[in-house]
């Protein structure tokens, strides 16, 4: 994606386009943009809100199927 990012922004540069083409080109950019989103919604949703930390040995975990932590942890938000 990025590198398609660079070819529309080198022929904008370039005044290379077209009217007609400039218009195919935002398009494009549209979607790569809605495409890099998608990608970062899919991974914000991957990064859990809570954690486990257990401050007696300086150590994190993650949250169990329960939405519980082992013992000796407790519940932090992220």
């Amino acid at each position: 994606m990025d590198e398609q990012l660079l070819e529309i922004e080198t022929k904008i540069e370039n005044n290379s386009l077209s009217d007609a083409q400039i218009l195919n080109e935002v398009s494009r950019v549209i979607k790569i943009i809605n495409s890099q989103t998608s990608g970062l919604r899919a991974i914000m949703k991957l990064v859990p809100s809570h954690q486990c930390y257990n401050e007696t040995e300086d150590s994190r975990t993650i949250l169990s199927k329960s939405k519980t932590c082992p013992r000796g942890f407790k519940k932090v938000k992220t």
